[in-house]
């Protein structure tokens, strides 16, 4: 048979298959998309034109209320319980300047949702003019042997799980930031910065003043987490 007749078909063949190829690209470069643009039933990003002009004084008075709150009741030298609300730390997030830019991409300000499940915070990052959701859900773990664990469990943007990757340059921007890792560090900030990459858990001891607490039960509900704590010196005896 005379080989030249094999050429057409041969090429036809290939132009086929690199048919099938690119289609397979296009429907999969298609799902990144959808994947990365999804927003799921009842997001509601927060409307910056709603929030407070006196943001940076509301951030204060929650913040310094719920250090109060410790001060006084670690003085008194017992058990105590505090509540922190979902609607006084959403407060908080919006008194910080938003949007803010990290390199070409422009984050929204994020909002958190306290449930029986954890703890989720939703918001947009624009990158070349496209937003996308970026959800991030964790949860409080005391552990058997008294210590804590802020447990990252996904990271996504839209859809997509990005955790594994989200972590990696978290702890690349920590460590350029600081010049320095958490591993020997008692900082209380650093140790749960070393939680939330790493699954570290750690001693969650706190020092207010002159005395110390610690934290010994977490208690997650709807719109509240609720942290108990213990005097590191026992009470004194009457």
């Amino acid at each position: 048979m005379d080989t030249r007749e094999k050429t057409p078909k041969k090429r036809l063949k290939r132009r086929y298959k690199l048919l099938i190829w690119l289609s397979a690209d296009v429907i999969f470069a298609g799902i990144i998309i959808v994947l990365l643009l999804y927003k799921p039933p009842g997001y509601e990003p927060v409307d910056m034109r709603t929030q407070p002009e006196e943001g940076p004084r509301q951030f204060s008075r929650y913040l310094t209320y719920l250090y109060s709150q410790m001060h006084n009741n670690a003085q008194k030298n017992e058990t105590f319980e505090i509540d922190v609300l979902e609607a006084g730390i959403n407060q908080a997030i919006a008194s910080a300047k938003w949007p803010q830019r990290s390199e070409n991409i422009t984050f929204a300000q994020p909002k958190a949702e306290f449930n029986e499940n954890g703890i989720t915070v939703t918001g947009t990052a624009n990158v070349e003019g496209i937003d996308l959701l970026v959800t991030v859900q964790g949860l409080l773990q005391m552990l058997e042997d008294g210590k804590l664990n802020v447990h990252i469990q996904s990271v996504k943007i839209g859809a997509m799980n990005i955790t594994l990757l989200a972590k990696y340059i978290a702890k690349q921007m920590y460590k350029e930031k600081f010049g320095m890792m958490y591993a020997e560090s008692t900082d209380p900030r650093v140790l749960i910065a070393a939680s939330l990459m790493e699954d570290t858990p750690f001693d969650p001891i706190f020092e207010v003043n002159d005395k110390g607490v610690r934290l010994t039960q977490t208690t997650m509900v709807e719109d509240i987490v609720r942290l108990k704590f213990a005097p590191l010196t026992a009470p004194r005896q009457e």
